[in-house]
């Protein structure tokens, strides 16, 4: 009987090359994992800071429109010295207003 010789390089090459690839992987993995986790982290922020965004937006609309009303612009002209006229003055296209003699 022939005996068959066994390649020692070839042989243990492929084991040593599944467990560096299998190293790469896990790696891979652990940093694919890493990564998810902070930007669930990320998101999870932003969407706090959109609806703190939209809580101060609602806030500042409210406001616009109070001081847009015409009682805060009314009460705005006082304050400035403006007062209501105590009569008032229609001009009509009959009479001519800055005609020389």
């Amino acid at each position: 009987m022939r005996k068959r010789k066994i390649n020692t390089k070839e042989g243990s090459r492929y084991p040593v090359t599944s467990f560096v690839l299998l190293g790469i992987l896990g790696v891979v993995s652990v940093f694919l994992a890493i990564e998810i986790a902070t930007s669930g982290a990320k998101l999870a922020s932003l969407e706090l800071e959109e609806k703190r965004l939209i809580r101060e937006n609602e806030v500042l609309k409210s406001e616009l429109v109070n001081a847009s009303s015409l009682s805060q612009l009314g009460k705005g002209a006082e304050e400035l010295g403006f007062s209501k006229p105590a009569s008032i003055l229609y001009i009509t296209d009959e009479k001519d207003v800055a005609r020389l003699p």
